[in-house]
């Protein structure tokens, strides 16, 4: 193979290339670029303009070369690299640094969107906040909770209390009212004579709750033990029934009493008990005194139940 030169081309392992006899070409000895006049920002927009920093004088110009005039203020700043062995040393490191600085920017600008985005995105609740302290064991809280707080009572409410009544069942009456068993049912008197509650089981196979109190109502309306008789009200029981009762009846109706020497209102309830009993609760109080009747039979159906253990 003839080379440009004439002389015959050879391949040099070495060099991994053909090679004529011409010498090769002499390093670059030129004059070192100038330094640029500003410093790289990451919020520079590209093709906007760059203000001019001053960055401070410029490197001493190298031993045997001329030192090149600074761009003038209507002159583009053009960058030419040259080979990398002919910049010295120290201007080396220099553009390494400025490009790591504007590398580093970049990177933070980026991050730093990213982040604002995930706090955007999150639930702020959701996300536990990030400290290098070293973290305290909490203090377990003294206040009240599900698991220690005091059990509701069954018990009767306040004034009243329980009785296990030998006659085969129980139920709450007003604490202080005292017991008299009489032939037409069992009295819970009140010291005064004027309240009362009476439980009397009806074994004269009546029928249905409700026929049972309409018999009542038309008896004391023929009755001259009970004159200025008044049916007020007959209706299915409201509010919940007693012993889970499904024919539970409730009958109000008041009347001139002789005993109490004033005028009562009574409000009886007959029902079928779940062992298959029927039984009537009655309450009596002054007019005056209503709606308290009310208030002490909803108790005492409540806490209605046939037999007497307790």
């Amino acid at each position: 193979m003839t080379a440009r030169g004439g002389g015959a081309a050879r391949w040099n392992r070495e060099t991994q290339r053909w090679e004529d006899g011409t010498p090769p070409p002499a390093a670059y000895t030129g004059p070192m670029p100038p330094r640029p006049h500003f410093r790289p920002s990451a919020g520079t927009a590209p093709g906007a303009p760059v203000p001019a920093q001053d960055t401070g004088p410029d490197p001493a110009p190298c031993p045997g070369r001329e030192p090149v005039p600074p761009a003038g203020p209507d002159e583009g700043v053009l960058l030419v690299p040259g080979p990398p062995d002919a910049v010295p040393g120290p201007a080396r490191r220099t553009m390494a640094l400025a490009a790591g600085t504007a590398v580093a920017v970049i990177a933070a600008g980026l991050g730093g969107g990213y982040l604002l985005w995930r706090g955007d995105d999150a639930d702020p609740a959701a996300a536990p906040a990030r400290s290098s302290a070293k973290p305290t064991p909490s203090t377990p809280s003294t206040g009240p909770s599900a698991a220690t707080a005091p059990p509701v009572s069954s018990g009767p409410p306040e004034g009243f209390r329980t009785v296990h009544d030998e006659e085969g069942f129980t139920l709450a009456v007003p604490s202080g009212w005292q017991r008299e068993k009489r032939k037409n049912g069992v009295f819970y008197l009140s010291p005064d004579g004027h309240g009362l509650v009476q439980v009397f089981q009806n074994t004269d196979a009546p029928g249905t709750p409700r026929e049972a109190l309409e018999n009542t109502s038309d008896e004391l309306s023929h009755s001259a033990r009970n004159p200025g008789y008044e049916q007020i009200g007959l209706g299915p029981l409201p509010g919940p029934a007693p012993d889970s009762a499904s024919d539970a009846y409730q009958l109000v109706y008041a009347y001139d009493s002789e005993d109490v020497g004033d005028r009562v209102k009574v409000v009886d309830c007959a029902f079928t008990a779940s062992d298959g009993r029927q039984f009537a609760v009655l309450v009596r109080g002054t007019e005056a005194e209503w709606p308290q009747q009310e208030q002490i039979q909803r108790i005492a159906l409540r806490s209605f139940a046939p037999g007497t253990a307790g």
